[in-house]
């Protein structure tokens, strides 16, 4: 329900907001995003972060150091079983109307702004 703020000579029709965190947030690193329409017509997006895949398996040269002990030596790098090329971990999928899309778009497109307009700033200082 809004409240009614009395600023100055008019009021003033206002309701506040709160934000709270669900039990399940976190902060997620996204790099990109992969998606597009659902089979119900919302926008899907997968954001994801990029690395190289972890092995599954390696082998090592062992070591003799003592008459008892031995130490793990550099990996056989051909031996090595896992996958190969870029793992692309998706951490969240979205679901958003058109409406949501085109605010979350416009709303990209302004902190894109002021990141770039920090980023020149931060540069002009070290350079001058």
């Amino acid at each position: 329900m809004p409240d009614e703020n009395n600023t100055g000579d008019s009021k003033t029709r206002e309701f506040t907001v709160h934000y709270i965190k669900s039990n399940t947030f976190r902060v997620i690193y996204a790099e990109g995003a992969h998606g597009g329409i659902s089979p119900n017509g919302k926008i899907q997006m997968g954001l994801y972060n990029e690395r190289h895949p972890i092995p599954q398996q390696t082998q090592h040269v062992v070591e003799e150091v003592g008459e008892h002990a031995v130490k793990i030596g550099k990996e056989i790098v051909e031996k090595r079983k896992g996958r190969t090329g870029v793992i692309r971990e998706v951490e969240a999928e979205i679901l958003m109307d058109f409406e949501a899309a085109k605010r979350i778009g416009e709303w990209l497109v302004e902190q894109a702004a002021v990141s770039q307009r920090l980023r020149k700033e931060v540069e002009g200082r070290r350079h001058a």
